[in-house]
């Protein structure tokens, strides 16, 4: 059984071995961390956890497809059917790590003791058209 320390050296180098592989971009999840509190600490951990098993379980679909179903158009369009929902696993986690730099941004503007709350101010967000086009103002 792994001590805690051995735990958090274990998730350590897991976490970093995500950025060294181009799996997970520095910056985005530093992004997620900020959303990470008390009220939910385990964020992080189920936002990767739910995107993971789903693209365990789409490939696992894809292989199963690949290797028991016969050649022909049927086999062509199931796979594709799957390697498409597999792509919106993909743009839905890229939407996510988009929504967390939006909240990150505004997050700050919403706290009662900010000088915006206290003078009135209002925060304007321009939903962006294309992913790193977020601007507040």
């Amino acid at each position: 059984m792994d001590t805690y320390d051995g735990l958090c050296n274990k998730i350590g180098m897991m976490r970093q071995s995500l950025f060294d592989e181009g799996y997970v971009v520095s910056s985005q999840f530093q992004l997620l961390e900020k959303l990470q509190d008390e009220k939910n600490p385990n964020f992080l951990q189920e936002i990767f956890s739910l995107y993971f098993r789903d693209t365990i379980r789409q490939f696992g679909e894809i292989e199963k497809m690949i290797y028991q179903e016969p050649e022909g158009e049927h086999k062509k369009d199931m796979l594709n059917r799957f390697i498409y929902r597999l792509k919106g696993s993909v743009l839905r986690i890229v939407a996510a790590f988009e929504q967390v730099k939006l909240l990150a941004q505004v997050r700050p503007y919403e706290k009662a003791d900010s000088p915006e709350s206290q003078t009135g101010s209002s925060v304007t967000v321009e939903i962006p058209k294309s992913p790193g086009e977020v601007e507040v103002h």
